[in-house]
């Protein structure tokens, strides 16, 4: 029921855009303020000249005023990177290097931000891809012929429902190929991702299980307040018979970014010296899934014991590094092997998926060699995930069987 006025049941929000602008100078501070009073933002055009798009002013806390005056001490330079200067006096020129992300109102005529406010760093974008991005029409409010209701309500602050949609759209089939044909678990969160959600993987009365064969059943359950999906490792007809192993590396408290990836290369070492090829993806979350493609053939448990092989191995190898044991008042500064993905019943993030979770992250496929670029839990989400392809375009095509030999080797080794 409305009441007029405002109240803790309706409240009116403003629709906000975000975009991404190279930073090319800043202004001095005012007052009491410290470092910088606002920075000038721009983007590439066609010719890839760097152009003026506004003055940015709000958004700064003072840990960020310090952190950004410290990196603009390196950047400095004499004149103005913009090919369409601003008229403005005491500006300090800045080497258009850093991007960062900025939420606003509106455009002017002349295409300059109307209240504009910082929303962070994008250190995964270098500058010079940076263009500028043309608001897509939400009339109608439909994904895929799918009507989204309540298309402006938040699953993330400052993300939408309907962004939610596009952005499973934008992936489709780079998203459809990893949960065709397998049962789904889905994480509902009907009031967003920072209230409370539940997992459902029946249709009906625990009558049938979710499986999904085309982009707009993905949509329908994105409608429904499904964010995340699950899948189980095995696909149709087989379901009695895995197709994959997933080993989800759980870092404990005190792991560095350096130690899990110290222990994701171990696992690959393993499982490359037992003949196995292996796929690496974030989850969304602080941890790195290894996945082992597999011929149908072995069933639950023979898959399941073969993973368990895997991780006691890994603990005798290095028990400073890995614990394969459930109990986390034990995992403080070891990473925990996590085999029970491989049960029957049990499932892991989709490759693709988003994660309710702070961030509005995703689960991604990635390379080995990315691991050396730096810390990726963070950096993968539904405003950066639809850029890339995807690496595992060898998964498809690979094609081996656990082996007695595997199973001796791991446990007479270690």
């Amino acid at each position: 029921m409305y009441t007029s006025g405002r109240s803790a049941s309706w409240i009116k929000l403003k629709c906000r855009r975000r975009q991404d602008f190279v930073i090319g100078g800043y202004t001095p501070p005012k007052g009491s303020r410290s470092g910088f009073g606002a920075i000038l933002v721009g983007f590439y055009d066609e010719a890839g000249k760097l152009r003026f798009a506004g003055k940015v002013g709000t958004g700064f806390n003072e840990e960020m005023l310090d952190s950004l005056s410290e990196k603009f001490a390196a950047l400095k330079r004499a004149d103005s990177p913009f090919e369409n200067p601003p008229r403005e006096k005491g500006v300090q020129w800045l080497r258009p290097k850093l991007v960062c992300e900025v939420a606003y109102a509106e455009k002017t005529k002349d295409g300059i931000l109307r209240q504009p406010v910082f929303m962070g760093l994008r250190a995964d974008l270098p500058a010079k891809a940076v263009h500028e991005e043309k608001a897509a029409s939400l009339k109608g409010d439909t994904v895929l012929g799918i009507t989204i209701s309540h298309p402006d309500r938040n699953i993330w602050p400052g993300v939408s429902k309907l962004e939610l949609a596009r952005y499973y759209e934008a992936v489709g089939e780079r998203l459809l190929w990893h949960i065709k044909d397998r049962r789904l678990t889905l994480l509902r969160c009907p009031d967003g991702a920072g209230k409370p959600c539940f997992y459902q993987r029946h249709l009906k009365g625990k009558k049938g299980y979710f499986s999904f064969d085309s982009m707009q059943q993905v949509i329908q359950a994105v409608q429904s307040g499904a964010i995340e999906f699950h899948t189980w490792g095995a696909t149709e007809p087989h379901t009695d018979q895995p197709d994959r192993i997933t080993l989800d590396l759980d870092p404990g408290p005190g792991v560095s970014w350096k130690k899990l990836v110290e222990a994701a290369r171990t696992v690959k070492t393993v499982l490359d010296g037992l003949g196995l090829r292996s796929f690496l993806k974030t989850t969304g979350g602080k941890g790195l899934h290894i996945v082992v493609p597999l011929e149908p053939g072995p069933g639950w448990d023979e898959v399941k014991s073969f993973s368990k092989d895997i991780a006691d191995f890994l603990v005798r190898a290095k028990p400073a590094l890995f614990i394969a044991n459930m109990a986390k008042s034990r995992r403080g500064g070891k990473v925990f092997v996590d085999y029970l993905r491989n049960g029957e019943t049990a499932s892991a993030i989709a490759a693709w998926s988003a994660r309710a979770r702070p961030g509005a992250t995703v689960s991604l496929p990635i390379e080995w060699k990315e691991l050396a670029g730096g810390d990726l839990r963070a950096r993968f989400t539904i405003k950066t995930a639809t850029r890339r392809a995807d690496p595992w375009t060898d998964y498809k095509t690979t094609r081996q069987s656990i082996t007695t030999k595997m199973r001796k080797a791991l446990r007479l080794s270690g």
